[in-house]
C-alpha cells in the first residue's frame, strides 16, 4: 500500500531495522520489531508508521487496546494523551526524544520532553515531533536484543504529535498515542 502510493517505509533498513513499521507491545517502550506473536486479550500495542514521500519523512503512531485491558494501563494511556495537551506528566523517559521530520528522518531539532535549559530556536517551516514517553514508576531503560528499549517494572506509554512552525506560530500536524 505504501509503495503503491509512491512512498517508502522510512524504518526499513534504517540502522539495520528489518521491518517497515514499528510495533511495540506492552512493556516495549518504542521501536519494537513486528513478529508473529498473536496479540492477546489485555495487550496494548503501538503501531508507529513513518514514510518517505515527495522528499520528506512523516512520522505517526497510534495506540490500540486489545480486549479487556487492565484498568491502570488503560488509565495510563488516557492520561498520557491528556498530558500532552495539559503538560501533566508521570515519570518521563529521558532516553528518547522528539525529533525533526522532513527531508531527513530523525533530524534536528532534538526535542527534550522535560524541563531543561538547552538552547534552541524554532524556525519557520521547521517540522518536528513531540513524543513524550511516560511511566508509572522507574524511568530506567535497558537495551534488549533489538532496537526496542524496555522499561523495568513499569507500563510505558508514548504520545506523539507533529508540529510545524509557520510565521512564528505553531501548527499541530497530527496527534498520535502509543503504548510502546
Amino acid at each position: 500500500m505504501t509503495v503503491d502510493a509512491g512512498a517508502y517505509p522510512s524504518p526499513l533498513n534504517y540502522g539495520q531495522f528489518p521491518k517497515s513499521v514499528c510495533t511495540s507491545v506492552n512493556e516495549c517502550i518504542c521501536h519494537g520489531i513486528p513478529d508473529s506473536r498473536p496479540l492477546e486479550d489485555g495487550d496494548i500495542i503501538n503501531i508507529d508508521v513513518t514514510v518517505f514521500l515527495d522528499g520528506h519523512h512523516g512520522d505517526c503512531s497510534k495506540t490500540f487496546l486489545c480486549g479487556d485491558v487492565d484498568p491502570a494501563a488503560r488509565k495510563l494511556v488516557e492520561v498520557t494523551l491528556q498530558s500532552l495537551e495539559a503538560a501533566i506528566a508521570y515519570g518521563v523517559v529521558k532516553s528518547f526524544v522528539g525529533h525533526g521530520v522532513g527531508r531527513i528522518f530523525h533530524s534536528a531539532p532534538t526535542i527534550l520532553h522535560y524541563k531543561n535549559r538547552e538552547p534552541g530556536v524554532m524556525v519557520e517551516g521547521m517540522t518536528f515531533t513531540i513524543e513524550p514517553m511516560l511511566t508509572m514508576g522507574s524511568t530506567r531503560v535497558w537495551p534488549g536484543n533489538n532496537p526496542c528499549f524496555c522499561i523495568i517494572h513499569v507500563s510505558p506509554v508514548e504520545v506523539g504529535k507533529s508540529v510545524s512552525a509557520f510565521h512564528g506560530k505553531r501548527r499541530g500536524i497530527g496527534r498520535t498515542t502509543g503504548r510502546r
